[in-house]
């Protein structure tokens, strides 16, 4: 379960949605900039949601030159009660079905004395319905083969809640289950009063857990943009209205929201749509509304004029200067007006991000990177944004830059290199999505078409979408693109935003006077880069020759070819269906950090983040994404334990462009002063969130505790990298090419031909591999009856505790024992849930799993991992405890290892489509020798035979053993009569990483 604080959706490709804010066939916006005169906006009204009235968005009036045609597979139907369903037929993943009941009503219809209603009300829905009692809805997902979360969820948002099934089947008695669940929801919550009190703490736990500075900085700035209106309230609503909701005033939001006319079923996946259509009929035609028509509160008008300026002197995070215009509230109808011009302003935001990239890339730049946005908030209130990320405190060189950009782009434009460039990216995406479309999931389908429908906009199919874009592309001009930028910046407003520093004195005048006195100056018109050429490298003459040549069959799985070149460089590859037009080729050298000493290993580390801070090669980061950015073409540079590696990606279309990249990574990487000093100011500006909150320090603290406080599990940080000389990183990443590659493996959909001769051409240098030489790992000492606390300058009043048994796996080739393992930990999990979240209400997602460490000898453990809140530690210790007493009786409820066994096969199976589950599998073989497809093949059929007593004997041989407790806690904040706490309250600083600790003897095996 989880909120939505934003009406902005995504979809189709991740950089394409990154881009241009698309959702399929719903074109949203972005950006940021600023023109030199303020113009009042034009009078522009609209209805808050006023499209929620029953119709579908391409139900519109409209000419018939303006429509848009909605998605050609669908199936768009319409009870008689009101309430509509969609049906998409899609096969991935194969064999299954995601349903999402999409009800329009969320946080921004509460009253005042409701605020978080919304919310609580989807959460009740896991609580207790018509067909399923408190306690059983969750078990019944399971025997199902569904997990709580991963496969059945909820959301709330400002204007709608969503309710969310992936079915592990497209079968009708499985289809019948899960509408089963959603009618429930539609009319047959019983939203009893004992579950009301539970299900309060479980809420109050996930608003701590959201609570942080990150979340505390947006929200800072939406006070600011939707001041004096509700659009700022928070979706989870007031600790006072939920710490006293009442069942009754639940029911009422409940009776009076949820009704037939509101509510949009979405089906998605190997369906017939016509079976499926009765099938909803008889499930949903007789939900009926239980309330009159509900109005809406009035939101409040947001109106800006003028420059205003806003400071947020909360720290952490880097110091950010943000500069957002706003027009005021409108509403458009859906049309291919519309989305042309939201083509030009994605076209816009493409050219002036390129142009912040070459601004941030240059040697002693004034900032350290930009961002320029332009959403749609709410889907009305049209808005541009510009963030810039300061060098240190130098918050007033920030401003100024975006200024001048912003002024330099609304009175010269975009010069016609910066708009072919931009266009060109655009095209480039809009084509490797189309290319793609089969790899999208039901489930992002389903959460598109919500998307779609709550926005008012033309759901559609990606073939729809990508022809709409990639026709208008042609003919759209330069002037076009430029008009629509400074629409976008025609607000008569400016809102200014200062983030991340503390002690800035009359901060709001200051930036005020800044922006002016920056507005004072002339700009000239932009200049073109200077163009670069890829590849720039010269080819070896004479390739490798190959060896060998053989394949093999993986288990379940592809077929693994294996081609040995003269020169000791051995190429895997596996061609998967998976992820149609898509892979991946890895390229693995050396012994990794494993076999480093110390002072060589922190060189490696300051070397690898500098060279991520990189370009491709001696590319600046600007001419990388201009030769391979809109290619999708990906590469990084990844310094693991085992091996120097870099990874590669992007459509099998582009394989040369893969593997020359790859190989230009490879042979000549360049860090670089610009590149050094990035990454020394990011890691600074994220040092104070490492070391002094709970979520920055727990992550390395953990791993460090399970594991006897081995070396080198301490976070890097700014300090490391400043030590490293520009130098020595050249020397040390100049030195991994004189190693030559180990072993490259591909898996994907490419021509493995074609690589292979890529591959013999590119990496043809003639020295064989020698042996490896890596380090052992040092034994882990596991600190069996530890009890530690480590105390952080976090004021935020959270908590993380950890407690973990130890259960080494000496023999991998035990997969039966490796079942038992996990099917324990699944009923740890559940004891977890039903005795911390459930009973206690103590902790909003409490886990409980199994790992083993097969590189060092199998180091295994069992890990209860709970984040709470600070003043409920001991709490939830004594929770814990009493659970693993109760688990070290091995009182096994039938039927759990059927129960818990569903969801992990069916994870498995999802699993094992998707190139990544390959790529680890592969490597594993490759790289260690394991037989790790037999394995995973051997796992699977052992899960079918782990029974309820193999579950009880091994929980009575861990959980009665000597367990480690770590507890990380932030100053638990005063408390408020009343018992709320308090932030202001917290004034003392506590040194960070103050350990206290209990016991420490004692290493168990």
């Amino acid at each position: 379960m989880s909120m939505k604080h934003s009406s902005m959706r995504t979809g189709g490709t991740a950089a394409l949605a990154a881009l241009l804010c698309l959702t399929g066939g719903c074109l949203r916006d972005r950006a940021p900039s600023a023109p030199p005169a303020l113009v009042a906006p034009a009078e522009s009204t609209a209805v808050p949601y006023g499209w929620y009235d029953g119709r579908w968005p391409h139900e519109r009036p409209l000419p018939p030159h303006e429509r848009l045609l909605p998605h050609d597979s669908a199936r768009f139907g319409r009870l008689a009660n009101g309430l509509r369903y969609v049906i998409v037929p899609n096969a991935k993943p194969e064999g299954r079905v995601s349903l999402h009941l999409d009800v329009q009503a969320g946080s921004l219809m509460e009253t005042d004395g409701q605020r978080g209603l919304a919310h609580f009300v989807e959460h009740m829905a896991f609580n207790g319905s018509r067909n399923f009692a408190p306690g059983t809805l969750i078990p019944f997902l399971q025997r199902n083969g569904m997990a709580f979360g991963a496969d059945a969820n909820a959301h709330t948002s400002t204007a709608e809640t969503v309710y969310k099934l992936d079915l592990p089947a497209a079968d009708p008695a499985t289809i019948e289950k899960g509408l089963l669940i959603l009618r429930d929801v539609a009319d047959g919550l019983l939203i009893l009063p004992e579950e009301v009190e539970k299900e309060r703490g479980v809420i109050l736990a996930e608003k701590l857990a959201r609570d942080n500075r990150r979340s505390r900085a947006g929200k800072a700035l939406r006070d600011v943009l939707y001041a004096d209106s509700r659009y700022a309230f928070e979706t989870i609503g007031l600790e006072d209205v939920v710490r006293h909701a009442r069942p009754e005033t639940l029911r009422a939001f409940y009776d009076t929201w949820y009704r037939p006319e509101r509510m949009v079923l979405v089906a998605v996946g190997a369906v017939t749509p016509a079976d499926l259509a009765t099938m909803v009929e008889r499930h949903f035609a007789d939900v009926k509304a239980r309330s009159g028509a509900p109005v809406m509160p009035a939101p409040g008008n947001v109106r800006h004029e003028g420059v205003h300026a806003s400071y947020d002197p909360e720290t952490g995070g880097g110091v950010t200067v943000s500069v957002t215009a706003m027009h005021t509230a409108r509403t458009e109808v859906d049309s291919m007006s519309l989305q042309r011009r939201r083509l030009a302003e994605a076209v816009a935001t493409s050219a002036f991000q390129k142009r912040l990239l070459r601004l941030a890339s240059t040697p002693g730049a004034p900032v350290l990177g930009g961002h320029m946005a332009m959403p749609v908030g709410f889907e009305m209130f049209e808005t541009a944004t510009i963030t810039m990320r300061a060098r240190g405190e130098d918050w007033r060189n920030a401003l100024t830059t975006a200024e001048t950009e912003l002024r330099r782009a609304l009175e010269h434009g975009f010069t016609q290199d910066e708009f072919e460039n931009a266009r060109r990216v655009c095209e480039g995406l809009f084509t490797t999505m189309r290319r793609e479309k089969a790899n999208r999931t039901n489930s992002d389908i389903a959460a598109e078409a919500v998307a779609c429908f709550n926005a008012d906009r033309v759901f559609q199919s990606t073939d729809q979408t990508c022809d709409l874009y990639l026709n208008m592309l042609p003919s759209l001009t330069r002037g076009e693109v430029e008009e629509a930028f400074r629409r976008r910046w025609d607000t008569g407003n400016r809102m200014l935003h200062l983030s991340g520093m503390a002690g800035v004195e009359n901060a709001s005048k200051r930036l005020v006077e800044a922006w002016a006195e920056s507005a004072a100056h002339a700009v000239e018109a932009p200049r073109d880069s200077v163009a670069t050429a890829f590849p720039y490298l010269a080819e070896p003459s004479l390739p490798a020759l190959v060896l060998h040549d053989s394949s093999r069959q993986l288990p379940e799985g592809p077929a693994l070819r294996t081609v040995r070149l003269d020169n000791g460089l051995t190429l895997h590859m596996a061609v998967t269906p998976y992820e149609k037009g898509r892979f991946s080729l890895s390229l693995f050298h050396g012994d990794g950090l494993d076999g480093l000493d110390d002072a060589t290993y922190a060189v490696a580390r300051a070397t690898e983040r500098t060279l991520r801070e990189e370009g491709v090669g001696r590319l600046s980061r600007e001419a990388t994404r201009d030769h391979l950015g809109w290619r999708h073409v990906k590469v990084e540079t990844d310094y693991r334990d085992d091996a120097f590696t870099i990874n590669a990606s992007g459509p099998g279309e582009e394989l040369d462009a893969v593997t020359a990249a790859l190989w230009t990574q490879y042979t000549d990487p360049t860090p670089t002063k610009a590149g050094r000093a990035r990454a020394i100011e990011g890691l600074e500006a994220g040092r104070d969130e490492r070391e002094n909150t709970v979520e920055g320090v727990a992550p390395h603290r953990i791993r460090a505790f399970l594991y006897g406080d081995a070396r080198r599990t301490a976070p890097l940080d700014s300090r490391d990298v400043a030590r490293v000389p520009l130098d020595a990183m050249r020397d040390f990443a100049l030195a991994r090419t004189t190693t030559p590659p180990r072993t490259m493996v591909a898996v994907g959909d490419f021509d493995p031909e074609r690589l292979i001769e890529r591959v013999r051409h590119l990496f043809a240098m003639p020295t064989p591999v020698p042996a490896s030489h890596e380090a052992p790992h040092e034994a882990v000492r596991f600190p069996a009856g530890a009890r530690r606390t480590v105390e952080v300058a976090d004021p935020d009043g959270k908590a993380h505790l950890v407690v973990a048994w130890r259960h080494d796996l000496e023999d991998e080739s035990d997969q039966r024992a490796l079942a038992i393992r996990h099917l324990t930990a699944s009923w740890l999990n559940e004891v977890l849930r039903e005795e911390v979240r459930e009973a206690i209400g103590a902790a909003y997602s409490p886990s409980g799993r199994y790992r083993h460490d097969q590189e060092r000898g199998g180091f295994g453990t069992y890990v209860a991992s709970i984040r709470t809140d600070a003043a409920l530690v001991d709490k939830v210790r004594r929770a814990v405890r009493e659970a693993a007493q109760g688990l070290a009786k091995g009182e096994v409820p039938p039927g759990t290892a059927a129960r818990l066994r569903a969801p992990v096969l069916n994870a498995i199976t999802k699993a094992r489509d998707s190139n990544t589950y390959w790529q680890r599998i592969i490597e594993a073989e490759v790289l260690r020798g394991r037989t790790a497809a037999r394995h995973a093949e051997a796992f699977a059929k052992a899960l079918d035979s782990v029974t309820d007593a193999d579950i009880a004997a091994e929980a009575r041989a861990v959980f009665a053993t000597r367990s480690a407790e770590l507890a990380i806690t932030g100053k638990a904040p005063a408390k408020k009569p009343g018992g709320k706490p308090s932030k202001a309250a917290v004034s003392r600083k506590i040194p960070a990483g103050t350990t206290t600790e209990e016991t420490a003897q004692g290493v168990a095996r």
